[in-house]
């Protein structure tokens, strides 16, 4: 039996209205694993919580480590740390299944990623486009601002909200003195536009819009 976690952010407080709430729920995972059982968590995760209970179970416990970004091409979204975070779980998961490293090594330098996640579409007068919005969190977004960095010239904001703080995705794009930001008139789209203004981000740096 195996479980994984991706990791300790804020996701759905719409429904579950805090963190600890939230993950309560995920603890479900593991909750009825028994001796002999394998339970993996992404590195991040293993660094803020460290389960007890499993172990005193006997369920085998492994933290799984990200990937070396080397590993993949130079303009591999999957250098992006969450996506080598998640890789680092399988890793760990191909050995205890016994799956012979260059299976796993093939696998991943063929593997395509879901649709709307930092998936590359088009690119314009050298400028490439990128759909990433199934991020429907701000650690989402974050994550793809973090892989992009410099790289970054305009980033789309907006949707429904699923709680969580944008304080850090306001943050990051604030270090990037090229990047600009259109934000979408939505419930997630007042929430950045709020905190925009909280951290007095540059105002010729960003626009509000009504809709796409």
């Amino acid at each position: 039996c195996f479980f994984f976690y991706r990791g300790r952010f804020a996701d759905h407080l719409d429904r579950h209205k805090t963190l600890d709430n939230y993950f309560r729920a995920k603890e479900n995972l593991w909750k009825h694993q028994k001796s002999g059982d394998f339970l993996i968590f992404c590195e991040t995760v293993g660094a803020l919580f460290k389960p007890k209970e499993p172990e005193e179970r006997g369920v085998r416990f492994f933290i799984g480590k990200k990937v070396n970004k080397n590993f993949f091409l130079r303009n591999s979204v999957f250098r992006a740390e969450h996506f080598r975070e998640n890789l680092g779980a399988i890793f760990i998961l191909s050995k205890i299944l016994n799956v012979e490293e260059e299976f796993f090594i093939q696998t991943t330098e063929t593997f395509k990623g879901l649709p709307h996640r930092i998936e590359f579409f088009e690119e314009k007068h050298q400028i490439r486009f990128y759909d990433d919005s199934i991020a429907v969190n701000p650690d989402s977004s974050l994550a793809a601002i973090n892989f992009f960095k410099s790289t970054l010239g305009m980033v789309i904001l907006g949707g429904k909200s699923g709680g969580g703080s944008f304080e850090l995705v306001v943050e990051s794009l604030k270090t990037l003195q090229d990047a600009k930001v259109i934000v979408v008139d939505s419930e997630a789209g007042l929430e950045v536009l709020e905190e925009l203004k909280r951290q007095e981000f540059p105002k010729n740096r960003y626009f509000f819009v009504k809709s796409l």
